[in-house]
């Protein structure tokens, strides 16, 4: 089976491995992917996380270490 040819203008499609194309959904993204402004959790009257101000890229990998109890998973969960 022959590839489709692109339309004319059109950018060319990302491929994977062995030249099959990757989905639209799964093409890389630019820029910023998330961004956390002023970040509060509160367990009850109980303020957890504090005013956290944050931007994740696309397409980078994060780490986010701390101690225990520190508010990792609040963060991620919000």
């Amino acid at each position: 089976m022959l590839p489709e040819r692109p339309r004319e203008g059109a950018p060319a499609p990302v491929t994977a491995g062995a030249g099959e194309p990757v989905s639209e959904a799964a093409q890389p993204l630019a820029g910023l992917a998330v961004r956390l402004q002023g970040l509060r959790a509160f367990y009850g009257e109980a303020e957890q996380v504090k005013g956290v101000d944050l931007e994740f890229n696309a397409n980078e990998v994060t780490a986010i270490i701390g101690p225990s109890g520190c508010g990792k998973s609040t963060m991620v969960r919000c």
